[in-house]
């Protein structure tokens, strides 16, 4: 069992479309991050500069001097009731502010930001990389010889999903400390708040729950494949159920259907819980928000990982039984 494990696991290591998937995965959470580095820069004065002569060039339009004239007219209806006309002016002449759109690097915003975008990257790719390492080993026909030397099928089958989804948790868990590691010293370099106390904990949860479901899909992925015998047939059966389960999840004549869309919990397992809209959902009370969905994480694990299950045990009882070419 030990041997059969190395062998897997060095087949995983050495195959080029797996490797090549990894540094693809690697490279655009590395993109993820720098943009979001970028997008949260300081500003400069550079850049107040060019926010000066902007609004002084907006001041200048038609439309402010019609509006300051109408607010100095009738300041409360304009304002509010404490609203007098001294301080029209300053509220509707363009200011410098009103062009610096840029925020400063919140790393507990960045939860449900940059990590969630790089997490689901890294989810979707785990699904190639499962699907490619099955289905490598169809394509070629190497596996009746695989099989030659561990006839035990069975075996063989879950050794080798024991080793891409293990390989995928381990290279999820990398990307996401490294990029956690990058927003925090970018954080810290900037005299911002990094990751400290309660958020590092709620990080270690996310990148624990990304890690545990790029794993699942590595599984799902592989497991499909070896249904399928094919990478190409999997990729195509995924990429139309998932189109298509979105589609029939939104003309389901029950309420809170959107429970049931794939997308959505899957955000809810790597989210720890999420609200999306839903108009099927009416109000029971004042405090409710009207059109919102509460998806929690146990709803998201069980209706993911029976997913999962269901592919695993169809795909291992069918390499059992199947001939091999």
């Amino acid at each position: 069992m030990i041997g059969l494990v190395r062998v897997e696991a060095t087949r995983f290591r050495s195959r080029r479309a797996v490797v090549l998937l990894l540094l693809i995965a690697a490279v655009l959470a590395a993109v993820i991050a720098g943009a979001t580095a970028w997008d949260t820069r300081p500003v400069s004065d550079a850049d107040i500069a060019a926010a000066e002569a902007q609004a002084a060039e907006e001041a200048q339009q038609p439309y402010v001097a019609e509006e300051l004239e109408r607010c100095e007219a009738d300041p409360e209806q304009w304002g509010g009731p404490d609203f007098t006309a001294d301080q029209c002016e300053e509220a509707v002449t363009p200011q410098a502010e009103w062009f610096l759109f840029r925020s400063a690097l919140d790393l507990g915003s960045q939860r449900e930001g940059a990590a969630l975008a790089a997490t689901m990257v890294l989810v979707g790719i785990a699904v190639v990389v499962g699907a490619t390492f099955a289905g490598a080993d169809w394509g070629s026909g190497s596996m009746s010889n695989q099989l030659l030397f561990q006839a035990r099928r069975g075996r063989v089958w879950v050794v080798k999903g024991l080793v891409v989804a293990l390989g995928m948790m381990l290279a999820t868990a990398v990307v996401l400390v490294a990029l956690w590691a990058f927003l925090h010293a970018v954080a810290t370099a900037r005299d911002l708040p990094g990751l400290s106390g309660e958020l590092l904990a709620l990080v270690r949860g996310d990148v624990l729950r990304g890690a545990l479901t790029a794993g699942a899909a590595a599984l799902g992925g592989y497991a499909l494949s070896m249904l399928t015998r094919s990478t190409v047939a999997t990729v195509a059966t995924l990429f139309v159920l998932s189109v298509a389960g979105e589609i029939l999840v939104s003309l389901l004549p029950v309420a809170g259907r959107m429970r049931f869309s794939p997308g959505s919990n899957l955000v809810a397992v790597l989210a720890d819980g999420t609200q999306v809209y839903d108009e099927t959902v009416a109000c029971t009370g004042l405090d409710q928000e009207c059109g919102f969905l509460s998806i929690s994480l146990g709803h998201g694990v069980v209706y993911l990982g029976a997913a999962v299950v269901l592919v695993a045990l169809t795909s291992w009882a069918s390499f059992r039984r199947r001939d091999v070419p």
